[in-house]
């Protein structure tokens, strides 16, 4: 693997939507790299530049995808439920560009066009269109990296969260 030289996409629960994911890169050369055990519908014609892990993998070999890939996509399908959030948290932990489909369920660990790249769910036109646009400007990949680690940072590591926790137990104590 080249650093990155590829997309990357991870995910096993039902709101990922991993057809319109394939759609997009249909006949392209982009490189897609997906781990996830959902059944995929992966036509070796269309999608050469395909490779599919259904096998489980070490943090380690996980964090290792995450590190080398130039994007992360989260496809999800439009659902209250808060599929992909596991995924966003790990890519802005990693501090990596994060394109994402627009869902009532993942909007509190994102803020579109500063953390990540959001396309319209069901259409991968929007979605071929945004991993074009990332994998062409590469200052606009790396400042979208940069905000989705600081927003990680200050709203979801354990020591925000602690601070947080500590916070209220304080304010209940002195009720």
């Amino acid at each position: 693997m080249t650093p990155e030289s590829y997309v990357f996409t991870v995910g096993d629960d039902p709101g990922r939507d991993y057809t319109t994911l394939l759609a997009a890169v249909e006949d392209t050369q982009i490189e897609l790299i997906m781990r996830t055990s959902l059944p995929l519908s992966i036509d070796p014609s269309k999608h050469q530049q395909v490779r599919a892990i259904t096998n489980r993998l070490s943090f380690e070999a996980l964090r290792d995808l995450y590190a080398f890939a130039a994007i992360v996509v989260i496809p999800l399908a439009d659902t209250l439920n808060a599929s992909g959030v596991s995924s966003v948290l790990e890519a802005a932990a990693m501090g990596k560009a994060i394109i994402v489909s627009k869902s009532g369920g993942i909007e509190d660990f994102v803020i579109p066009g500063e953390t990540c790249l959001e396309v319209p769910c069901c259409d991968p036109t929007a979605l071929k269109s945004a991993i074009q646009q990332l994998r062409n400007e590469p200052e606009t990949r790396a400042r979208l990296g940069r905000n989705a680690r600081a927003f990680f940072e200050k709203n979801c590591s354990s020591v925000s969260f602690g601070k947080r926790f500590a916070e209220t137990l304080r304010h209940l104590a002195l009720k």
